[in-house]
């Protein structure tokens, strides 16, 4: 479940890494079936099913300070 995924040439996305889906800015928690992932998003109280094929790695690897 680990597995790093790919996401369209982008870097890899892996459990725990900071991740964006345009504006918004969260953490991959688990993959969910196939081609979806649960994020949950900074200032967020619940968790997000989403498309992989949306999510894209951040640099930024360290939480938001407002989280």
């Amino acid at each position: 479940m680990n597995e790093p995924t790919t996401n369209g040439g982008e870097r890899d996305l892996r459990v725990g890494a900071r991740v964006s889906l345009g504006e918004r800015v969260g953490v991959l928690r688990y993959l969910y079936g196939n081609g979806a992932a649960v994020v949950h998003f900074d200032r967020e109280a619940s968790t997000k099913v989403v498309p992989l094929r949306r999510l894209v790695a951040c640099a930024d690897e360290h939480p938001h300070p407002d989280s």
